[in-house]
């Protein structure tokens, strides 16, 4: 991928909830809009965001997001907006929340690794087929 290629947003997935989390890494999720489990959000990618999903890498999955993912969002799901009426910084302003299903068929790779490892977590390429699985 070039610098032109890169995707301007980002889909993160909350696949884990947040029992038995560190007190940081609830905040990130919090600030993201995605404290429940299986909630999706569309956050601008930035190194801000970049550094807040690497703190949260245990919990959630992320990819760039592509127009038939956000098409099939937008169309299966129910958006709200951020229950931060008070927001005053612009990536809560911008940002898209999602519920979703539990996957149909269930994962098919495990939730507790890595993508590198096996699993689903951390910055995830086959995100959009598993949202896919959500909506339906």
């Amino acid at each position: 991928m070039t610098k032109s290629d890169t995707p301007k947003e980002l889909l993160v997935v909350n696949l884990r909830g947040i029992v038995n989390t560190r007190s940081p890494v609830r905040t990130t999720l919090r600030q993201l809009g995605i404290i429940k489990r299986f909630s999706a959000a569309i956050v601008p990618d930035s190194s801000e965001v970049r550094g807040m999903l690497n703190l949260a890498k245990n919990n959630v999955a992320w990819c760039g997001l592509d127009s038939t993912t956000l098409e099939l969002l937008q169309k299966k799901s129910k958006a709200t907006a951020p229950k931060d009426e008070g927001a005053k910084d612009e990536m809560a302003k911008e940002r898209l929340v999602f519920r979703l299903n539990s996957p149909k068929g269930g994962f098919k790779r495990s939730i507790r690794r890595q993508f590198g490892q096996g699993g689903t977590l951390g910055p995830n390429p086959r995100l959009p087929e598993l949202v896919g699985s959500m909506t339906s």
